[in-house]
């Protein structure tokens, strides 16, 4: 067909018969497919596949046509992400620990064997019970028709929420209260504290039974008490709509966290079936009421909303939404993925994905921003499901405007979920990849760029400890501001690294402003880039102390070291001139056994890349 003369360039069109549901009238409409125009040959983002040398192996995950998902946790408290992967019924879940400098380690022993024949949905790691520790919920999906040969009712099965211990996980749901009274199918979750009590709360998404119409569903609101226990909060009446992609994020700016909750219908049939997404408003903790209409055009452009991630785009200072969608047909105007813009004024624009070059699906699910080159604006992966398309990496250009790069890393993925974060802490943000009966994926960012960055880890005293839902702006000497956000679930059924991470591109320090979740503000001048830091929110940037051991074996003629930080695996201790020590995991330290020491040297000076010293005096052995 020919293209419409006010096409936008680069997207291609096809004629669809469009029926309004209030009048039952149909005709025949233009609508975007994808965007076509020819991808950057090369560009400034590259990927390594590193699934097998990382250590990490071979492990496939299996999963109904709606779940999966990769969760990066600190399970350790070590600083280092690592990573959870859900799998379906046939199989059991996935931890691998982080071991520094990209390693990862396959663990068995650490979560309890979840329970046979559920299908999970996702997983959210947060500190529930605020001891320190990251728990982690996993909520439960259970549509498999047969699991070894024995039918199943198409009934959700128990959430899971694995207790963090120190010394591993236990399962603690049903004692937590978050055992679905009515047996129905959790599609994901996230959390936040909605309320301010310094309390994390969780929203489980929802979706309707067999036995019960579809469309005919309401999802929950937990409220978090102080022992890690979640009670009632109040319903979400959803009726008409399967929800299945919920966000926490401030849209408005007014410290309170608001919630998207994407969804998905099999038919347009109003009122019964209304796959049209929902945005409610966070009134100051004391509930939530819908703003949908209060939006131009919000929520009508996705017809099967899989996944969702925010960003400030433009970096002007508000919040940008993006809905990746899965073009279930026949769909009233099927769009594409579409952006909301911050209005500048507590709102979102109508769909701005034609002007943002953003619109492409091909059946698109995990959706995540990051700075993967680091020249201070946020790119956006987003991942697919469709045989033989491949997964998409836009990059921005610094205009509002993104352009499309074809990595090879990207092709031929059955990609139903992913999560961003740094996973050898070199400052370039990675990926992990949920795929369909294939192996999970870990990529690494390659850091073609020469740019600088910036990595935080917020913890949290008089909100929660997790610091989840807090909101962090830099400001560059040049004036420009980038935000950041601690995520409580994001993508498609997945979480990001708790631990934010900016591109500075040519500065190397910045001022920082943090608005914690309790309502506390810090505000921090001149912070160093190329770093990682601590921040607390009861006493600010936390000071890094050092201690170490030296010993000098005059036999061997060699010189062992041992380092310690509270920074533990983000310190990136060393001893000039003879060089950079290694992580432990298991000890917690840095380590290293230097050769053809002939002599004691006396002293040796232990220092961090955060630019402290100390002294050690060399025994000898």
């Amino acid at each position: 067909m020919d293209e419409p003369a006010d096409a936008p360039p680069g997207f291609r069109y096809f004629q669809a018969l469009v029926t309004d549901p209030a009048t039952g009238r149909s005709q025949v409409s233009n609508a975007v497919l994808q965007h076509t125009s020819v991808p950057a040959a090369s560009g400034p983002i590259a990927f390594n596949r590193i699934t097998e040398r990382s250590g990490a192996g071979v492990h496939i995950t299996s999963g109904n046509s709606h779940m999966g998902g990769i969760t990066l946790l600190d399970y350790n408290d070590d600083y280092l992400p690592d990573v959870f992967a859900t799998n379906g019924a046939g199989g059991d879940h996935h931890l691998w620990r982080n071991r520094g400098g990209g390693n990862l380690e396959w663990m068995v022993d650490v979560l309890p064997a979840k329970p046979v024949g559920l299908e999970e949905a996702g997983a959210v790691a947060a500190d529930f019970d605020n001891d320190g520790d990251v728990d982690l919920f996993v909520p439960v999906d259970n549509p498999v028709a047969v699991i070894v040969g024995v039918p199943q009712p198409f009934e959700g099965g128990p959430n899971l929420l694995y207790r963090n211990t120190g010394d591993g996980f236990v399962e603690d749901a049903a004692a937590a209260g978050l055992i679905d009274p009515r047996g129905w199918r959790t599609s994901a979750a996230v959390t936040a504290d909605v309320d301010h009590d310094g309390f994390l709360d969780l929203f489980l998404a929802n979706w309707a039974p067999s036995q019960v119409p579809g469309g005919n569903n309401a999802s929950r609101l937990l409220h978090g008490g102080w022992d890690g226990t979640f009670d009632e909060r109040g319903g979400f009446d959803l009726t008409g709509r399967d929800a299945l992609a919920p966000l926490f994020f401030d849209v408005d700016g007014d410290g309170w966290q608001d919630l998207y909750v994407g969804n998905i219908s099999e038919r347009w049939q109003l009122p019964d079936f209304d796959p049209r997404d929902l945005l409610y408003h966070n009134d100051v903790g004391e509930g939530f009421a819908d703003g949908s209409g209060k939006l131009p055009g919000f929520g009508d452009d996705a017809w099967a909303a899989m996944g969702a991630d925010v960003a400030d785009i433009e970096n002007d200072g508000d919040w940008d939404l993006y809905v990746t969608n899965l073009f279930a047909l026949p769909s009233p105007i099927p769009r594409g993925n579409p952006i909301y813009l911050g209005d500048g004024a507590g709102g979102l624009t109508d769909n701005r994905c034609f002007e943002a070059a953003l619109c492409t699906g091909d059946s698109s699910w995990p959706a995540n921003f990051a700075d993967f080159d680091r020249d201070g604006f946020v790119d956006l992966y987003v991942g697919t499901t469709t045989f033989g398309a491949p997964d998409f990496l836009f990059h921005n250009r610094g205009d509002g405007v993104f352009e499309s790069l074809r990595l090879p890393e990207l092709l031929d993925n059955r990609t139903h979920g992913a999560a961003t974060g740094d996973l050898d802490g070199d400052g370039a943000v990675d990926l992990v990849l949920w795929l369909q009966d294939q192996p999970v994926q870990f990529l690494r960012n390659a850091a073609m760029d020469d740019h600088h960055w910036l990595a935080i880890r917020l913890l949290g005293r008089w909100g929660n400890r997790s610091a989840i839902g807090a909101t962090v702006r830099v400001t560059t000497p040049d004036g420009m501001q980038q935000l950041r956000r601690v995520s409580g679930g994001d993508s498609a059924h997945s979480q990001q690294e708790l631990t934010m991470s900016w591109g500075l591109g040519d500065h190397t320090s910045v001022d920082v402003t943090i608005a914690w979740p309790s309502g506390e503000v810090t505000q921090i001048q001149g912070l160093t880039g190329d770093r990682f830091w601590l921040i607390d929110e009861a006493d600010g940037v936390v000071a890094e102390t050092l201690e170490g051991t030296a010993v000098w074996d005059a036999v061997a003629q060699s010189l062992e070291l041992v380092g310690w930080s509270n920074y533990r695996g983000r310190a990136n201790l060393q001893v000039a001139p003879r060089g950079v020590l290694r992580y432990d995991v298991d000890a917690a330290a840095w380590t290293k056994t230097f050769t053809g020491v002939m002599t004691n040297p006396g002293t040796v000076t232990l220092t961090s890349d955060r630019g402290n010293a100390v002294d050690l005096l060399v025994t000898t052995r």
